[in-house]
C-alpha cells in the first residue's frame, strides 16, 4: 500500500485510499477492494472523466463513479448511472455473453459496446447477487 494513502472511515471500517484505489487491511496485509457506494473522498483520482447523465454530473475513474457533494466539498462513490458512456473499460473487465449479446462485466456492472465517433461503452445495468 502506498505510504501516502489517506484513511477514510466508512461504517466504522477504515479504508485506505490513494490515487483512486481503495484498500482494506486483511490478515496482516492490505488488499485492493472496490469501494462501497457512499464512501467519501476529498480528491478525485488523476485522469478522471466528467460525465453528464440526464441532469446529473458524475466523475468516472477506474470503474468507479463519483458524484460531488457541494455542501462538504467531497466526492461520494455512486451507483453507476445506466446510460453513461465511458471511453475505457476498467482494468480487469471480463467479456460475458447474455442472451447472445456481448457485454463486459466489472464488479457486477455491465457495460455494452457502443459505436460513436470512436469505440465506447455504455453502462447497461448491474448484475443482481
Amino acid at each position: 500500500m502506498p505510504a501516502k494513502a489517506a484513511v477514510v472511515r466508512y461504517h466504522n471500517r477504515p479504508y485506505y485510499y490513494h490515487g483512486g484505489v481503495f484498500y482494506v487491511a486483511r490478515s496482516g496485509s492490505y488488499v485492493r477492494v472496490v469501494p462501497p457506494v457512499g464512501i467519501r473522498v476529498a480528491v478525485l483520482p488523476a485522469g478522471y472523466a466528467r460525465l453528464v447523465v440526464g441532469p446529473s454530473v458524475f466523475f468516472y475513474a477506474g470503474g468507479i463513479f463519483y458524484i460531488e457533494d457541494v455542501s462538504s466539498y467531497e466526492y461520494v462513490v455512486a451507483d453507476p448511472p445506466v446510460g453513461a458512456i465511458v471511453s475505457q473499460l476498467p482494468f480487469g473487465a471480463a467479456e460475458v455473453e447474455i442472451d447472445g449479446k456481448l457485454y463486459y462485466e466489472y464488479n457486477g456492472i455491465l457495460y455494452k459496446p457502443v459505436q460513436l465517433e470512436k469505440k465506447a461503452y455504455e453502462v447497461a445495468g448491474k448484475l443482481e447477487d
